[in-house]
């Protein structure tokens, strides 16, 4: 997991404020407070078999400090 967690962490760069390992295949990704929710997913939707390759299984949250956003 903490390779996984390197590799989102150097693709969406500033999309993201931070990560944290929730479980043995769960991450959650804070995201930057100037980030809009629907573009950090849709960046993320468009590109994660590149990110993670085919064959991995995690649930990835993405986690806003804005209001009505979870």
């Amino acid at each position: 997991m903490e390779e996984l967690t390197m590799e989102l962490k150097a693709f969406l760069g500033s999309l993201i404020r931070g990560t944290a390992i929730k479980g043995p295949a769960e991450i959650n990704l804070l995201m930057a407070e100037n980030e809009e929710p629907v573009r950090s997913t849709a960046v993320l939707n468009a590109h994660i078999v590149e990110i993670i390759g085919e064959l991995t299984l995690a649930k990835i949250n993405l986690v806003s400090t804005r209001r009505g956003f979870k």
